[in-house]
């Protein structure tokens, strides 16, 4: 019976060090990152129809009207969000064209030493009877700057 005792208390230590180290592990990797950047979601804009899907970073206006429109809707908030290049840059997440109703949603932005990290929501719905060119326009401040990582969680 000893011999089993020892062995139960063995396995239950070694599954106490196990959960320990996991845990220990997530801690260090949240640490590795700053605060989340604080970003901006820019609205009222569209895709030109000579852009094709892609992740792109826009550091000028010029740059930016060469593959966004401006699309004025009704309402108080119907003029499309103002960008200053001077003091903000852009991070545009651009989708095929699709008939099926679409979102990207951004989780989360944030940054170590040398990457700035993406995390976004994919997501696709039911089939429209017209097509859309699925976007996001981040607007960030140009003192945030890194490589651009993409992290891209799907829902379908």
């Amino acid at each position: 019976m000893k011999k089993h005792h020892k062995i139960i208390i063995l396995l239950i230590l070694t599954l106490v060090i196990t959960a320990c180290k996991k845990q220990g592990n997530k801690a260090d990797i949240d640490a590795e990152f700053k605060a989340s950047i604080p970003f901006k979601i820019a609205r009222n804009y569209f895709v030109k129809n000579n852009v094709t899907a892609s992740n792109l970073t826009l550091e000028s206006k010029k740059e930016f009207n060469a593959v966004f429109g401006k699309a004025f809707a009704s309402g108080a908030d119907g003029s499309p969000t103002p960008i200053d290049f001077s003091k903000q840059y852009v991070v545009a997440i651009i989708k095929p064209e699709t008939d099926l109703a679409s979102e990207i949603t951004i989780k989360s932005i944030k940054k170590d030493n040398e990457n700035i990290f993406f995390t976004y929501n994919y997501s696709t719905g039911k089939k429209q009877s017209f097509t859309i060119h699925p976007s996001t326009i981040v607007i960030l401040n140009k003192t945030e700057k890194g490589t651009i990582i993409f992290n891209e969680l799907k829902n379908n």
